[in-house]
């Protein structure tokens, strides 16, 4: 849904409260079931950075200092636990604006198949958890481990919240693998080793042209906006100093943002930057891209924090 310059904005229900905003994240090695979180070390930064020059740029509130430690590398139990936990903070109390950042392993599982001419394979998205800290291995194709986006998205379907704008940063890959064997599409990690011990891309970079009949369609709840850093079945890429270029990229054009700074011109404005050059992920060349789902009637606009 386009919307034009003229139409009215969220303010008067942005400043009923503060801003809030959550951040979860999970380390994971190489692969998934990889026991070596250090390998993929760049997330804290890419956390840091996300936390810092975007959401308190914007004016969010930033996180209790006991509550950091409770969003990172989570079951998925107590990934729901706390998703609930922040929701009943954000009802219980003034709040303007709601925002969940996800950083994670991406999982696109098949729900439904409409056969026949024309027939399309209809998928939803899921992000990976950690197993729960008493066991030792994931289970059969995560199906204990992963969390569809809707299930995340509607523990925010609540009245306090009708009105106010609920703005959703999905960080993930969401590829299907070329993996007939597997019951469920995993991201195990952007890369493996072939048997000569070579490091090779495990996925695709663009996606297939038999997935063409693939179909996607994201959760809807009103006044929400959700932002993937990557296209349906493609992979999201990531600087192993930095984490994620998209995310990179919106921390740099949101200083470049004027005043109000619109939020849907700005993630426009990410996407323009992002056209400009190639990205690398493996010494092979890739155009990172947003994915931007919205059910805005609004502009939501921002003041910048000093």
């Amino acid at each position: 849904m386009k919307m034009s310059s003229s139409q009215p904005t969220y303010c008067s229900a942005m400043k009923k409260g503060p801003w809030k905003a959550r951040q979860f994240d999970w380390q994971f090695g190489s692969d998934v079931a990889d026991k070596s979180p250090a390998e993929r070390t760049s997330i804290l930064t890419e956390s840091r950075n996300f936390q810092n020059k975007i959401l308190l740029k914007l004016n969010f509130e930033p996180p209790p200092k006991n509550v950091v430690e409770k969003t990172r590398n989570l079951s998925k139990d107590s990934f729901l636990q706390e998703l609930h936990n922040f929701k009943r903070e954000c009802t219980e109390g003034p709040c303007g604006c709601v925002c969940v950042a996800v950083a994670s392993h991406g999982v696109i599982v098949k729900k439904d198949e409409r056969v026949g001419e024309g027939g399309v394979a209809m998928y939803e998205d899921y992000i990976l958890t950690h197993p729960d800290p008493e066991k030792t291995e994931y289970s059969t194709d995560f199906v204990k481990e992963r969390v569809s986006l809707k299930e995340i998205v509607d523990i925010f379907r609540d009245k306090q919240l009708k009105g106010i704008p609920k703005i959703f940063f999905i960080q993930a890959c969401r590829f299907k693998p070329d993996d007939k064997s597997a019951d469920v599409d995993v991201d195990r990690g952007v890369v493996y080793y072939d048997m000569n011990g070579e490091k090779v891309l495990r996925v695709p970079i663009t996606p297939n042209p038999a997935d063409k009949e693939m179909a996607y369609s994201p959760p809807h709840l009103e006044d929400t906006v959700i932002v993937f850093s990557t296209p349906f079945n493609r992979v999201a890429g990531f600087d192993t100093a930095l984490g994620s270029h998209v995310w990179q990229a919106l921390g740099d054009t949101l200083k470049e943002q004027p005043e109000p700074v619109n939020l849907l011109r700005w993630l426009g404005k990410t996407n323009q930057k992002l056209q400009e050059k190639e990205y690398e992920i493996e010494n092979a060349r890739y155009m990172p891209l947003l994915s931007i789902c919205h059910t805005l009637t609004k502009h939501v606009e921002f003041k910048k924090a000093n």
